[in-house]
């Protein structure tokens, strides 16, 4: 996957596509005896200042390099389920054997080559990430191969390794002030690479369930929110773009889709900038503040109220290649600035907008002087984050230019992508010497040896048997891996079907209608009282409505609806009088109507409609 010939431009070549898939694995962390779940209790917070580390050979890391020029300062909060481990004041403690097991089964069900022993490595993290500034990681497996319906994909490796901290907030207006919570730190964490064998966003989306349903019949994988995490690495034969942290397998397909079109796009544009010269002189941006004392801008004045400025530079060439249809070069140097902690950029293709006038822009033209196919690009920053970005989009734009694309991207809800940092090299790996080698035993072998891993098809008919359900709501809840979910559900609901209802139609439905989301904890809280005060269907969605729509908790829902609704006593009580007053029989849709019209308040017609057939 490499950019091109030194002297050449790289030229696009055949789409490969290759995953890295990571799942948590529950039980205890990979280095001490906390537990992987957390009751949200934090304790105390410190800080930390991260710096990368060389490799043996004296060599940075390009990503550390690029972390450190941002210079931040990262907050930890310590949990309920995280010790001196997680905050790197102990060293770490023997690792976690049956999460070197899980991670030993899966290699040998992608048919990887088995290791006598297991060494743990030190992976530089200086993005805060980790308190220590690396990522512990072990390979458990090797050049494996799985079978999919579209041929084989080999397996590169599959790792254990300890997870991330979780970010909690970024101050956008204080870059470097980032908290993160230690109750996802040092969770173990199973990572399965593949080569670049998948065909297309279709095939890719078949080798990541695959692979999940084998980590799943393990028994031992996690399945809270953020427990699933699947990046894509993609070339087109300018470097290797890695998309990390894709958390659902509909936006694996977006994403490959939308990248593949930013590519073509971006390598269109630099060849429109290479015909016009390319960038003739750096990015160097000046105080411009001034050419906008008068401005109206609600965006400007307050940008001046907070003692910043606005700051200007000639993009040379770029006239057009900003913001014009296809073309969105302005975005990624907008990604550039967003990392470093400010808005965003604005610039020539867009203006004049927000309230900044065409005059005010001009002004700024007459001082800066720009050729015709030269553009300005404004950033509204302090001093020395202005001059930081000279540097950073000067050598965007070279790197651009060369057409070497290669770096990490996270993904964006719509498939589309934003700049993370550059991609990291072999240069950030150096051996564990806190972590002793693990030898793995004979017993260990017998017990990995006879793991045999289920299909969805034998997951889901087990399912259906087992709870009751159809056998089509059984497969859309393996296929999308929502085992445990379900199950914990219906130990709360104790009715499978009725499960499989709010898990698969009533919470996607209210969720879409009213475009919020259900708080995990509340709506766990909602459906126990319901269980416990034996609601209908009927009346345990009008609950979850109204938790839904006025934001109540659980306590606050069940008293609005129980208020609202008739209870059962009320409800014979009205079916009566119209069956006596009626004085034939009535037909279920006749007695509905009526009790609408006798009471405002809620019922559930099923009821209705059973209370009626047992007068009669």
């Amino acid at each position: 996957m490499a950019s091109g010939e030194k002297g050449k431009a790289p030229k696009e070549s055949k789409v490969m596509i290759g995953l890295e898939i990571h799942f948590q694995l529950k039980g205890k962390k990979l280095f001490c005896d906390c537990s992987t779940e957390s009751y949200g209790v934090q304790k105390t917070s410190f800080e930390r200042i991260l710096s990368p580390t060389a490799s043996e050979m004296g060599f940075y890391d390009p990503a550390a390099e690029y972390e450190k020029t941002r210079d931040r300062k990262f907050r930890y909060v310590s949990t309920d389920n995280s010790c001196l481990v997680e905050a790197d004041e102990e060293p770490p403690h023997s690792p976690n054997e049956d999460a070197i097991a899980t991670g030993m089964m899966v290699a040998g069900s992608l048919n990887c080559r088995p290791l006598d022993s297991v060494m743990f490595m030190r992976k530089v993290v200086v993005d805060g990430s980790n308190t220590s500034g690396f990522q512990r990681t072990a390979v458990v497996g090797f050049d494996g191969k799985m079978e999919t319906s579209r041929g084989p994909v080999r397996i590169s490796s599959v790792c254990v390794e300890e997870d991330s901290a979780r970010k909690i907030e970024q101050d956008r207006k204080v870059e470097e002030d980032v908290l993160y919570s230690l109750d996802r730190l040092g969770i173990p964490l199973l990572e399965i690479v593949t080569e670049p064998d998948i065909l297309d966003a279709e095939h890719a989306v078949e080798v990541a369930k695959s692979i999940g349903f084998i980590v799943a019949s393990t028994g031992r994988s996690r399945r809270q929110v953020d427990s699933i995490r699947q990046d894509v690495n993609i070339s087109l034969g300018f470097g290797r773009v890695e998309i990390k942290g894709i958390q659902k397998l509909s936006l694996i397909g977006k994403s490959i889709s939308h990248e593949i079109e930013r590519q073509r796009n971006m390598r269109d544009a630099m060849e429109i900038l290479k015909k016009r010269g390319g960038m003739k002189r750096p990015i160097m941006f000046s105080e411009a503040g001034k050419y906008f004392e008068k401005t109206e801008s609600k965006m400007l004045k307050n940008a001046f109220r907070n003692r910043l400025s606005i700051y200007a530079s000639v993009g040379s060439n770029l006239d057009g290649l900003l913001k014009n249809d296809q073309f969105r070069v302005g975005k990624d140097l907008s990604d550039i600035a967003k990392a470093f902690g400010l808005g965003g950029i604005l610039h020539t293709d867009e203006l004049p907008a927000f309230g900044i006038t065409g005059k005010e822009v001009e002004m700024a033209r007459e001082e800066l002087s720009p050729g015709d196919e030269d553009a300005i690009i404004f950033v509204i920053a302090d001093k020395s984050k202005a001059g930081k970005l000279s540097d950073a989009f000067t050598s965007r734009i070279k790197k651009l230019s060369s057409l070497d694309f290669s770096e990490t991207r996270g993904p964006l809800e719509d498939g589309s992508t934003k700049f993370l940092r550059p991609l990291p090299g072999k240069d950030r790996m150096y051996p564990e010497t806190d972590v002793p080698i693990v030898q793995i035993g004979s017993d260990a072998r017998q017990r990995i040896s006879e793991f045999v891993p289920r299909s969805e098809e034998e997951i889901a008919k087990d399912l259906s048997e087992e709870f009751s359900i159809s056998l089509q709501d059984a497969r859309t809840i393996a296929s999308n891996f929502l085992l445990d979910d379900f199950r914990d559900l219906t130990e709360t609901t104790k009715d499978g079907k009725l499960s499989a209802r709010i898990m698969l139609q009533t919470i996607p439905e209210m969720e879409k209608k009213h475009k919020a989301s259900f708080e995990t904890g509340e709506l766990n809280r909602l459906l126990k009282i319901s269980t416990e005060m034996g609601w209908s269907r009927n009346t345990l969605e009008n609950a979850m409505e109204v938790m839904l729509t006025r934001k109540l908790d659980a306590k606050q829902s069940a008293k609005e609806v129980q208020e609202a609704s008739l209870s059962e006593g009320d409800l014979m009580v009205l079916v009566k009088e119209i069956a006596d007053a009626s004085g034939k029989e009535i037909k279920p849709g006749t007695l509905i109507a009526m009790l609408k019209q006798k009471t405002k308040k809620s019922f559930d017609p099923k009821e209705a409609i059973e209370i009626l057939e047992k007068l009669k």
